[in-house]
Formats: C-alpha cells, sequence, structure tokens
C-alpha cells in the first residue's frame, strides 16, 4: 500500500505571513505593568492619608506634624507619573492632554504653529 501525505496545505487555505501578522495585532492591545503600579500606588497612598489623619488627629498633633502628610501626596504624585508613563504618549503630549484636562478644552483644537521665520 503506498504511503500517502494528507498533512499537505495549500497556499489558499494559509493567509499570508503579512496578513496574519497584520489580524494579530488588530485584536490585542498593550499591556503594561505601569497600569498596576499605578493603582497599587493610588491605592496605598489612601490608606496612607487615612491612617496618617487618624493617628495625628487622634494624637493631638502640632502643626509641623501634620506635614507627614506630604508622605501620602508623593504616593499619589507617584500614581499620576507611573500612569502618564504606561500611557505611552510623549513628554510634550502627556503635558498638553494634561493642561487640557485642568483647563477644559481640547489639545487638538489649537491651531499649528505657523514655522515663518522660526529656524
Amino acid at each position: 500500500m503506498p504511503l500517502v501525505n494528507r498533512s499537505v496545505e495549500t497556499t489558499a487555505s494559509r493567509p499570508a505571513p503579512d496578513q496574519a501578522a497584520e489580524d494579530s495585532r488588530e485584536g490585542v492591545e498593550p499591556s503594561s505593568w505601569w497600569f498596576l503600579v499605578s493603582m497599587i500606588l493610588g491605592m496605598v497612598g489612601a490608606y496612607m492619608l487615612l491612617a496618617v489623619h487618624v493617628i495625628l488627629d487622634a494624637t493631638d498633633a502640632s502643626a509641623w506634624m501634620w506635614t507627614l502628610l506630604a508622605v501620602p501626596v508623593a504616593f499619589f504624585c507617584s500614581s499620576a507619573v507611573a500612569l502618564f508613563v504606561g500611557s505611552g504618549l510623549s513628554a510634550r503630549e502627556r503635558l498638553a492632554a494634561a493642561s487640557a484636562a485642568l483647563f477644559g478644552y481640547s489639545p487638538r483644537e489649537k491651531s499649528p504653529r505657523s514655522t515663518h521665520g522660526h529656524l
């Protein structure tokens, strides 16, 4: 009995390598640990803020002891930094997006700068 190879694939049944790579990239979003780090830093900052506030209020602390609230604030700021790093935007785009969010406008609405006179 002759040997028959039944595992032969035709080129019509397989997508082209470029098309397969393109299809695989469409449904997958980039994953990053920065968003998880940002959430964890934010949660730790929130619990630290609660704990420091309760301890300082219970001990009738002086005004200088209330400066310990700077530690949870540092965690909140580092959470925002981690979120910006994870976004994948350049520093200029991040600053434009942050100022647009604070002042309530869209950075895309601005007209492009004129390059006349600038080298």
